[in-house]
């Protein structure tokens, strides 16, 4: 009787998300942004892409989910990914054209944001970011700048001559 009940509204809870609008959706992830509340975030996001795939803020979910990877949870690889998803899936989209612009970007963004980083103070975010420049974009050319920056980072932030000189 007791599984029968959960059954009951597990099905009820995925009638009622499956009626909810697009709109009503995309605002509903974007307010658990705004909460701190990620993964709620994500997975809005990805019950509007999966349900209302025809719609024309599907590809705007997309955009905000790859976002949300690359700005607030620095997932690096999966926002990157979400990107290269969003311009196979919606090319003529303006998220889609916008996405095919942050990935030309992409590693001029990466630079950007660990300069950011390194001027908050975020010195671990910032050596990591490099780091991941360097090894995800090596033929990048400012890549052996993001080189020496991790090497700066040691000596003059950190202040540890050894991992500066390597």
């Amino acid at each position: 009787m007791q599984s029968r009940i959960v059954i009951t509204g597990i099905l009820l809870a995925m009638l009622v998300s499956c009626g909810k609008s697009p709109e009503k959706l995309l605002e509903t992830a974007d307010n658990h942004i705004k909460a701190g509340e990620y993964d709620l975030a994500i997975s809005t996001y990805n019950d509007l892409i999966a349900s209302h795939a025809e719609d024309t803020l599907a590809p705007e979910a997309y955009y905000r989910l790859a976002r949300l990877y690359l700005d607030y949870l620095r997932d690096y690889d999966r926002g990157y990914e979400i990107l290269t998803d969003l311009t196979a899936e919606y090319p003529a989209s303006k998220p889609g054209i916008t996405a095919q612009s942050d990935i030309a970007y992409f590693p001029d963004w990466l630079l950007n944001t660990a300069e950011s980083q390194r001027e908050k103070k975020e010195i671990q975010k910032s050596i990591k970011t490099l780091n991941y420049l360097v090894e995800r974009f090596p033929e990048y050319e400012k890549s052996p700048i993001a080189q020496y920056l991790v090497g700066d980072i040691y000596m003059n932030d950190i202040r540890d001559f050894g991992k500066a000189i390597a």
